[in-house]
């Protein structure tokens, strides 16, 4: 945005940061390259700093703001990053875009810029929160700082030719204003730096009236004025920011202070204070009642009343604040219990606070606090309490809440059995007179009202629960169970003739005195049929079912087929270079289960018979029995037969090459016969890359790659070809000499 102002030169930003030595500025240049200059000398020399932002590396900084040690920047229009100074790898990508290059942060830590429309935002790093203030009728020439509580801004108007410092008017910045105006300036950076007790000077950046750095130039906000040249910087700088932008003066300013009450008969109380400074390398001290000072601000073992603290830096200056430790009176408070009923957990409590905590705050068995001083639908036994007040003393109690369990009024049960496991037993309930009930609920189910009869129940034990209208009760009933003789039953099984196949059966035969009996498999329906087909090898339930309706569960494992062992002899026939229509292969195989036959390539044949026509390799010949279930596999291989003077397929690559211009084995070449086809020849480094290839026998590599020669060592070489209609691929190594 800046440069639709201002001619074009190299962008670069700066901000001030604080170290022991003295006050320090540090530049970014448009390579995004961060430089630390310092001023304290006058001479304005500067330093790389090398990385501030490890996850913006290298970083493109735009406009800069500094909080403490949290330097902020942006991209020219782009990003914002947050990173702690020293800290590389702390820096984040912010989750907002600064629009503008006139960036900085005021004494909670919030950013502000105005972009080239003069919308004006600020922004809370720290919830990711950005709002909008408004327009500003000025643009932004350059930076953005605070002056005590005042936000001014090096701007240049609407339409006008020169360039000032603006007032920013934070409630309305349509109401924004010149401040003073800088004739011969153009100030692309303003910082504050301390010049004393509260009290910081104002620094402006403006391109150099002399040469193609930056001046530095002192101005006085106060009577509105250029005080004149500090130094001259190296630099075209672009954006400016120190640790007083802020607003804060050089002196001792408390930014936190903790307490603690004491408690009575607890924990005494303390006093934390925390002290900062802007003065570069200033040290903090704390005194209690002027006695002897420390540098941690913390003060325990403290009785309540009032105490002043004396903070004073090591530059001279100090602040007294007086501080009042509050005193927590002792817990007092009253337990009113209501008793639990029946277990159901209706017990309840009130508690009432006697002594004079404020703002009670009450956890009952580790529930979370409260205000609320009733607790109810509580169970009976041990309950835990903790009551915590505003200074977070506490006072940690317990008490009993009591039950009241009336007896059960059932004056009786009687049980009639379940026959054969069926679900036809039944329950009689008698009550006792006057009792009010409100339903009876068996095994968690629906709950039955005006009934005293309850039917339709298996064998077993049963949950009985009764509800009256202050009570739940719970019990156990059990209902016999009726059994009759169990049959003697004989399973025969057949395994399937094959592994993959659902042949197998299964036969179920029951015997016994309450025959006819009927039966179920697998789930199915049951009937007279006892003898089932078609199996896979696995158990399958079954249910016998005899003539009194009682049933008899079971279960039944058809096995898996066992393969019957085989030997097979075999012969083969070698190929003549390939040619003559392939080997031949013969199988001769005896078992348990012939006939046999033998495959091989989609060819079968029966034991004893040959399959031509089978091209040079080794293959898996499959074995099947008479049930075409195959059973088992050998492996057999045929041969090339080499015809004397014919050479069907040879290749030789040397070992090792000198390619150093000597002329003699300084090309490495595979040598092959000049019958072949498709021949492909590639070379390998160790790193697995491709740096040689042809198609050409006879070519070969001379050692470079990418027009370098190539180090010494091991190479790794693959030669393709056809003969015969068949591929053929050959892999070795071979050593570059020089």
């Amino acid at each position: 945005m800046r440069g639709r102002y201002t001619i074009l030169f190299l962008c670069m930003g700066l901000f001030f940061m604080q170290t022991a030595a003295a006050q320090r500025v540090v530049l970014t240049t448009s390579t995004g390259k961060f430089y630390e200059l310092d001023v304290a000398t006058g001479l304005c020399t500067s330093k790389d700093m090398g990385v501030v932002c490890a996850s913006n590396n290298p970083p493109s900084g735009f406009s800069v703001a500094l909080f403490k040690d949290t330097l902020y920047y942006n991209q020219s229009n782009g990003p914002l990053y947050r990173t702690v100074l020293g800290n590389p790898g702390s820096c984040t990508l912010m989750g907002t875009t600064v629009t503008a290059n006139a960036l900085t942060v005021d004494k909670k830590g919030y950013l502000y810029w105005v972009d080239g429309g003069g919308a004006t935002y600020m922004y809370n790093p720290h919830l990711n929160q950005l709002r909008s203030l408004g327009i500003c009728p000025f643009v932004p020439a350059g930076d953005l700082i605070f002056f005590g509580d005042r936000l001014i801004m090096a701007a240049q108007p609407r339409g006008v030719v020169g360039y000032s410092l603006v007032e920013v008017n934070l409630t309305n910045p349509a109401q924004s204003t010149v401040i003073m105006e800088t004739p011969g300036y153009t100030f692309f950076g303003l910082i504050n730096v301390p010049a004393g007790c509260n009290l910081n000077k104002v620094y402006g950046i403006a391109q150099s009236l002399v040469g193609p750095g930056s001046d530095f130039i002192e101005i006085d906000l106060d009577n509105k004025k250029i005080v004149g040249k500090v130094c001259y910087i190296n630099e075209n700088v672009y954006d400016a920011a120190s640790i007083t932008e802020s607003g804060n003066v050089q002196g001792v300013n408390i930014s936190n202070i903790t307490l603690n009450a004491e408690c009575a008969g607890g924990n005494k109380g303390s006093i934390a204070v925390t002290g900062v400074s802007a003065s570069p390398g200033v040290t903090v001290n704390y005194a209690l009642n002027n006695g002897t000072p420390n540098a941690t601000g913390v003060f325990n073992n403290l009785n309540g009343g009032n105490y002043t603290i004396t903070v004073k830096s090591s530059d001279g200056c100090s602040k007294d604040t007086l501080i009042t430790v509050p005193l927590s009176p002792r817990f007092q408070v009253n337990i009113n219990t209501i008793p639990d009923t029946c277990g159901t957990g209706k017990g309840s409590v009130t508690l009432q606070m006697t002594s004079a905590n404020n703002n009670p705050v009450f956890t009952l068995n580790n529930t979370p606090p409260t205000t609320n001083p009733v607790f109810s639908k509580l169970s009976a036994g041990p309950q835990q309490l903790r009551i915590t007040d505003q200074w977070q003393c506490y006072l940690d109690t317990g008490f009993t809440l009591l039950s009241i369990q009336p007896p059960m009024p059932v004056t009786g049960f009687s049980t009639k059995a379940a026959n054969c496991g069926q679900s036809n037993g039944s329950l009689t309930v008698s009550f006792a007179t006057g009792a009010n009930i409100q339903g009876v609920r068996i095994d968690g189910g629906t709950l039955l009202t005006g009934q005293t009869v309850f039917n339709n129940l298996s064998a077993g034990n049963h949950q009985f629960q009764l509800l009256t209208s202050s009570c739940t009760y719970d019990s156990v009933f059990v209902i016999p169970n009726l059994v009759t003789e169990t049959p003697v039953v004989n399973l025969v099984t057949q395994a399937p003739d094959c592994y993959d196949r659902s042949n197998g059966t299964v036969q179920i035969n029951a015997s016994g005195t309450q025959g006819a009996y009927t039966y179920a498999f697998n789930n199915g329906n049951p009937g007279n049929v006892n003898y089932f087909t078609a199996l896979a090898a696995a158990t399958y339930p079954y249910t016998i079912r005899d003539a009194n309706g009682c049933l008899f569960q079971g279960n039944v494992t058809v096995p898996a087929y066992q393969v019957k062992p085989v030997t097979a002899q075999t012969t083969t026939t070698d190929v003549d270079c390939w040619q003559a229509g392939g080997g031949k292969l013969s199988l001769a195989i005896t078992g348990t289960e012939s006939p046999y036959f033998f495959s091989v390539l989609g060819k079968s044949a029966q034991s004893g018979a040959t399959i031509s026509g089978i091209p040079v390799g080794t293959y898996m010949a499959q074995i099947r029995n008479g049930n075409n279930c195959l059973i088992d596999s050998v492996p057999v291989t045929i041969n090339a037969i080499t015809i004397p003077g014919v050479v069907c397929d040879t290749v030789y690559v040397p070992t090792g090459f000198t390619p150093n211009q000597d002329g003699k084995n300084d090309v490495l070449r595979p040598f092959v016969n000049n019958l072949v086809a498709r021949f492909e020849f590639r070379i390998y480094n160790r790193y697995g890359e491709l740096i040689f290839e042809t198609s050409t026998p006879g070519k070969g590599w001379n050692g470079r790659w990418k027009g370098l020669d190539q180090p010494p060592g091991t190479y790794v070489w693959m030669l393709t070809y056809d003969m015969n209609n068949r591929k053929r691929v050959f892999k070795g190594t071979t050593v570059l000499l020089r």
